[in-house]
Protein backbone atom coordinates (compact mmCIF):
# COMPACT_ATOMS: atom_id res chain seq x y z
CA UNK A 1 0.00 0.00 0.00
CA UNK A 2 0.95 3.43 -1.01
CA UNK A 3 0.05 6.44 0.80
CA UNK A 4 -3.76 7.98 -0.35
CA UNK A 5 -2.93 11.80 -1.67
CA UNK A 6 -6.43 13.15 -3.18
CA UNK A 7 -4.25 16.20 -4.18
CA UNK A 8 -2.34 13.99 -6.18
CA UNK A 9 -5.30 12.02 -7.43
CA UNK A 10 -7.07 15.24 -8.61
CA UNK A 11 -3.89 16.34 -10.71
CA UNK A 12 -3.86 13.47 -12.48
CA UNK A 13 -7.83 13.91 -12.88
CA UNK A 14 -7.28 17.27 -14.26
CA UNK A 15 -4.39 16.19 -16.78
CA UNK A 16 -4.86 12.91 -17.90
CA UNK A 17 -8.99 12.60 -18.11
CA UNK A 18 -10.35 16.05 -17.94
CA UNK A 19 -7.72 18.08 -19.95
CA UNK A 20 -7.08 15.11 -22.55
CA UNK A 21 -10.44 13.93 -22.95
CA UNK A 22 -11.97 18.30 -23.08
CA UNK A 23 -8.96 17.70 -26.56
CA UNK A 24 -9.98 14.89 -28.02
CA UNK A 25 -13.59 15.92 -28.13
CA UNK A 26 -12.51 19.02 -29.82
CA UNK A 27 -10.46 16.95 -32.33
CA UNK A 28 -13.43 14.42 -32.40
CA UNK A 29 -16.04 17.32 -33.44
CA UNK A 30 -13.49 19.11 -36.31
CA UNK A 31 -12.90 15.58 -38.02
CA UNK A 32 -16.78 13.62 -37.38
CA UNK A 33 -15.26 11.21 -34.84
CA UNK A 34 -17.70 9.43 -32.19
CA UNK A 35 -15.52 10.37 -28.62
CA UNK A 36 -14.97 7.54 -26.30
CA UNK A 37 -15.04 7.31 -22.63
CA UNK A 38 -11.62 7.52 -20.95
CA UNK A 39 -9.67 4.39 -20.75
CA UNK A 40 -10.54 2.44 -17.94
CA UNK A 41 -6.90 1.94 -16.62
CA UNK A 42 -7.28 6.17 -16.18
CA UNK A 43 -9.98 5.86 -13.70
CA UNK A 44 -7.94 2.74 -12.11
CA UNK A 45 -4.86 5.07 -11.79
CA UNK A 46 -6.67 7.65 -10.10
CA UNK A 47 -8.48 5.43 -7.64
CA UNK A 48 -5.49 3.89 -6.72
CA UNK A 49 -3.88 7.11 -5.69
CA UNK A 50 -6.65 8.37 -4.25
CA UNK A 51 -6.89 5.46 -1.71
CA UNK A 52 -3.23 4.56 -1.73
CA UNK A 53 -3.53 1.22 -3.41
CA UNK A 54 -1.16 -0.39 -6.16
CA UNK A 55 -2.79 -2.31 -9.24
CA UNK A 56 -2.33 -6.51 -8.80
CA UNK A 57 0.57 -7.83 -11.07
CA UNK A 58 -2.05 -10.33 -12.53
CA UNK A 59 -4.41 -9.26 -15.37
CA UNK A 60 -7.61 -11.66 -13.58
CA UNK A 61 -9.16 -10.68 -10.73
CA UNK A 62 -9.80 -7.33 -9.13
CA UNK A 63 -8.10 -4.30 -10.80
CA UNK A 64 -5.93 -2.76 -7.62
CA UNK A 65 -4.82 -5.22 -4.80
CA UNK A 66 -7.74 -4.38 -2.16
CA UNK A 67 -10.63 -2.53 -4.49
CA UNK A 68 -12.22 -2.83 -7.87
CA UNK A 69 -12.91 0.20 -10.04
CA UNK A 70 -16.35 1.31 -11.93
CA UNK A 71 -16.42 4.14 -13.43
CA UNK A 72 -20.21 5.23 -15.51
CA UNK A 73 -22.38 8.35 -16.29
CA UNK A 74 -23.89 10.26 -13.72
CA UNK A 75 -27.06 7.96 -12.59
CA UNK A 76 -26.30 4.90 -14.51
CA UNK A 77 -25.52 1.25 -13.53
CA UNK A 78 -22.16 -0.10 -12.82
CA UNK A 79 -21.71 -2.89 -15.30
CA UNK A 80 -19.74 -6.28 -14.04
CA UNK A 81 -18.18 -8.12 -17.03
CA UNK A 82 -16.77 -11.57 -16.54
CA UNK A 83 -14.74 -13.78 -18.88
CA UNK A 84 -15.38 -17.68 -19.47
CA UNK A 85 -11.60 -18.48 -18.51
CA UNK A 86 -10.94 -16.50 -15.68
CA UNK A 87 -14.67 -15.43 -14.17
CA UNK A 88 -13.96 -17.63 -10.81
CA UNK A 89 -10.99 -15.60 -9.73
CA UNK A 90 -12.55 -11.72 -10.39
CA UNK A 91 -15.77 -13.44 -8.79
CA UNK A 92 -14.21 -14.64 -5.68
CA UNK A 93 -11.74 -11.44 -5.66
CA UNK A 94 -15.51 -9.09 -5.99
CA UNK A 95 -16.63 -11.03 -3.04
CA UNK A 96 -13.76 -9.75 -0.98
CA UNK A 97 -12.39 -6.18 -1.80
CA UNK A 98 -13.65 -2.77 -1.69
CA UNK A 99 -15.75 -1.42 -4.31
CA UNK A 100 -15.42 1.93 -5.92
CA UNK A 101 -17.81 3.40 -8.08
CA UNK A 102 -16.92 6.73 -10.16
CA UNK A 103 -19.53 8.47 -11.51
CA UNK A 104 -18.94 11.51 -13.81
CA UNK A 105 -21.25 14.46 -15.80
CA UNK A 106 -20.32 15.30 -19.36
CA UNK A 107 -17.14 16.65 -20.34
CA UNK A 108 -15.83 15.13 -16.66
CA UNK A 109 -16.04 18.23 -14.66
CA UNK A 110 -17.97 16.78 -12.05
CA UNK A 111 -17.14 13.72 -10.27
CA UNK A 112 -18.52 11.77 -7.62
CA UNK A 113 -16.05 9.08 -6.01
CA UNK A 114 -18.08 5.74 -3.75
CA UNK A 115 -16.72 3.29 -1.80
CA UNK A 116 -18.77 0.14 -1.07
CA UNK A 117 -17.87 -2.71 0.67
CA UNK A 118 -18.63 -5.52 -0.44
CA UNK A 119 -19.98 -7.55 2.12
CA UNK A 120 -22.57 -4.46 1.22
CA UNK A 121 -23.14 -5.84 -1.99
CA UNK A 122 -22.16 -9.82 -1.70
CA UNK A 123 -25.91 -10.73 -2.64
CA UNK A 124 -25.28 -9.58 -6.27
CA UNK A 125 -22.23 -11.73 -6.61
CA UNK A 126 -24.10 -14.52 -5.17
CA UNK A 127 -27.14 -13.98 -7.25
CA UNK A 128 -24.93 -13.91 -10.28
CA UNK A 129 -22.49 -17.13 -9.75
CA UNK A 130 -25.09 -20.26 -10.56
CA UNK A 131 -25.76 -18.26 -14.15
CA UNK A 132 -21.97 -17.39 -14.50
CA UNK A 133 -21.60 -21.40 -13.69
CA UNK A 134 -22.95 -22.55 -16.80
CA UNK A 135 -22.77 -19.60 -19.06
CA UNK A 136 -20.63 -20.61 -21.57
CA UNK A 137 -21.29 -24.16 -21.65
CA UNK A 138 -23.74 -26.34 -23.43
CA UNK A 139 -25.76 -29.40 -22.03
CA UNK A 140 -23.08 -31.48 -22.81
CA UNK A 141 -20.33 -29.20 -20.13
CA UNK A 142 -18.78 -28.00 -23.80
CA UNK A 143 -17.70 -24.78 -24.23
CA UNK A 144 -19.80 -23.00 -26.29
CA UNK A 145 -18.82 -19.14 -26.53
CA UNK A 146 -16.03 -16.37 -25.58
CA UNK A 147 -18.66 -13.99 -25.33
CA UNK A 148 -18.34 -12.00 -21.66
CA UNK A 149 -21.16 -12.38 -19.02
CA UNK A 150 -22.41 -8.77 -18.28
CA UNK A 151 -24.47 -7.47 -14.73
CA UNK A 152 -25.04 -4.20 -13.18
CA UNK A 153 -25.54 -2.71 -10.31
CA UNK A 154 -28.11 -0.06 -9.73
CA UNK A 155 -27.20 3.41 -9.34
CA UNK A 156 -29.50 3.57 -6.41
CA UNK A 157 -27.93 0.75 -4.83
CA UNK A 158 -24.29 2.44 -4.75
CA UNK A 159 -25.84 5.59 -3.10
CA UNK A 160 -27.51 3.61 -0.74
CA UNK A 161 -24.85 0.97 0.28
CA UNK A 162 -21.73 3.79 0.17
CA UNK A 163 -19.89 6.25 1.23
CA UNK A 164 -19.00 9.12 -1.00
CA UNK A 165 -14.79 8.86 -0.75
CA UNK A 166 -14.08 12.06 -3.04
CA UNK A 167 -16.19 14.94 -4.88
CA UNK A 168 -14.77 17.20 -7.76
CA UNK A 169 -17.36 20.13 -8.54
CA UNK A 170 -16.43 21.81 -12.15
CA UNK A 171 -13.00 19.95 -12.13
CA UNK A 172 -12.27 21.59 -8.20
CA UNK A 173 -11.53 19.02 -5.31
CA UNK A 174 -13.91 20.01 -3.32
CA UNK A 175 -14.19 17.13 -0.78
CA UNK A 176 -12.24 13.42 -0.02
CA UNK A 177 -11.79 11.67 2.64
CA UNK A 178 -11.16 7.62 2.77
CA UNK A 179 -13.91 7.36 5.53
CA UNK A 180 -16.24 8.83 3.13
CA UNK A 181 -19.61 10.73 4.41
CA UNK A 182 -23.24 9.34 3.23
CA UNK A 183 -24.70 9.89 -0.12
CA UNK A 184 -27.27 12.18 1.48
CA UNK A 185 -25.50 14.74 3.07
CA UNK A 186 -24.28 15.44 -0.62
CA UNK A 187 -27.76 17.02 -1.36
CA UNK A 188 -27.66 19.79 0.54
CA UNK A 189 -27.31 22.86 -1.86
CA UNK A 190 -23.80 23.75 -2.79
CA UNK A 191 -22.76 27.76 -3.78
CA UNK A 192 -25.88 29.32 -4.59
CA UNK A 193 -28.51 26.99 -4.17
CA UNK A 194 -26.72 24.10 -6.86
CA UNK A 195 -27.27 20.69 -6.01
CA UNK A 196 -24.59 18.29 -7.60
CA UNK A 197 -26.62 15.28 -9.73
CA UNK A 198 -25.39 12.55 -8.07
Amino acid sequence: MTIANPTEAHAFYFKQIYEDNRDLEILCKRHNFKTRDPYNWKWELFAAILVGDKAKNADTGADLLNYEVKSRGIQLPFEYQYHPDSWATKLEEDKKVTHLFISYSALYMDIVVRAVPSEKILNFFQEWEPDLKTYWKDDSKEKVSNRRFRKAIPYSTVCEKGKIICVIDKTKLIYSDTQGIDSNLLLKPLKGNKVLPF
